[in-house]
């Protein structure tokens, strides 16, 4: 059974206030969700709003986009502490320099001789899970990552702080990549090719509950700004 782990302090989101304007990097965005980075506070955010819609504007990583704080009556879900109600999908906003979007990246490195996300192994139950800890996070590793295909399921091999790790990819990018490639792995100069930038950072998310579990994935694979 997995154990969580008390993490060092860091900001989990600001507080949401409906009719607010919240600007933020987007890192992550799918149909009907995106993650990234709150730009007032510097602190991961969790942005899904009612419809399905997809933002095509932010396949690219580091688009700045602009949303408006909706209403949620759901309660609170406490594999998600950094969930944050859009009215709709963001908008896309200013650019950024390079150099100030490090600094937002580097400022939430993820903590060493810590396990990721604060529990050991690839999965923790939806119960254990108190609302305190993140489910985003962000780290650079020292090798990899290396693209593995099994079927439809895609995995990204890397190790960091000295240990191995074997995430699934959660990332449909990624996922089109790794299976368009044509062979069972990707890496090293042909990854970066196939995705059009060399690998910096990976954005560890956790997923939502499946079968009563909570899974590490990679929901995103970032190149240096």
């Amino acid at each position: 059974m997995s154990t969580l782990i008390t993490l060092s302090t860091q900001p989990l989101t600001r507080i949401a206030v409906p009719g607010a304007g919240l600007d933020l990097v987007v890192l992550d965005s799918r149909p009907g969700e995106c993650s990234g980075i709150d730009m007032d506070s510097g602190a991961f955010v969790r942005g899904h709003w009612p419809s399905a819609i997809d933002v095509a504007e932010f396949a690219a990583p580091y688009r700045v986009g602009h949303a408006v704080i909706g209403d949620d009556d759901a309660p609170p879900d406490p594999s998600r502490p950094e969930a944050v109600p859009f009215t709709g999908p963001p908008e896309p906003g200013r650019r950024i320099s390079n150099r100030r979007m490090r600094t937002y990246l580097e400022a939430l490195m993820a903590p060493t001789r810590i396990p990721l996300l604060g529990f050991l192994g690839p999965s923790i139950r939806f119960w254990q899970m108190s609302g305190t800890h993140p489910s985003l996070s962000l780290l650079r590793p020292t090798q990899g990552p290396q693209l593995l295909v099994d079927g439809d399921t895609v995995r990204a091999r890397f190790e960091w702080d000295g240990l191995e790790h074997s995430l699934v990819v959660s990332n449909e990018r990624a996922r089109s990549v790794a299976l368009g490639f044509g062979a069972p792995r990707c890496s090293g100069d042909a990854l970066a090719t196939a995705l059009g930038y060399r690998p910096r950072y990976l954005l560890i998310s956790l997923t939502k509950p499946q079968d009563g579990y909570c899974h590490k994935a990679v929901g995103a694979i970032l190149p240096k700004p």
